[in-house]
């Protein structure tokens, strides 16, 4: 069965997943996420929006320095911050992101109106119904290739 997954993320990496240059969306902790679940991006500060959504190939765990040896050229990220980023990590997870979908922004205030209370995560979490209602329903038959 197909999952749904909120991930914050911040604009700069939001915007690379987005135009396609960022091939690997990184994380300290495994989601649990398998190939063909759907992660919807929430942009964080400033831009505070749902703002696209991809398709999981597969979710990768190996030590931190193998992780950037193999694939440093599609992380979309700068050695020193991956560096900082990892620091007292002994692994890195990386989520290895499929088809692509850019959302008309949906502002906070929307994901608030369909379920009160709402706050983004601070990494993330499994997307519950009313949050993935939000996105049109085009984006999805695009992103899952649904006729």
């Amino acid at each position: 069965m197909r999952r749904f997954f909120l991930l914050s993320i911040k604009p700069q990496y939001s915007e690379l997943i987005l135009s396609g240059e960022k091939k690997f969306e990184l994380r300290k902790r495994k989601l649990g996420a398998n190939p063909g679940d759907v992660v919807v991006i929430y942009t964080s500060s400033p831009t505070q929006a749902l703002t696209g959504a991809f398709l999981v190939q597969e979710e990768l765990e190996m030590p931190v320095a193998t992780l950037w040896k193999r694939h440093r050229s599609v992380l979309g990220i700068q050695e020193e911050d991956y560096a900082e980023y990892f620091r007292n990590t002994d692994s890195a997870v990386a989520i290895a992101i499929g088809r692509t979908v850019i959302l008309p922004p949906i502002p906070l205030d929307e994901p608030r109106r369909v379920r009160p209370g709402f706050t983004p995560p601070q990494s993330y979490m499994y997307c519950p119904e009313p949050l993935t209602a939000l996105v049109p329903s085009g984006a999805l038959r695009k992103l899952l290739r649904v006729a």
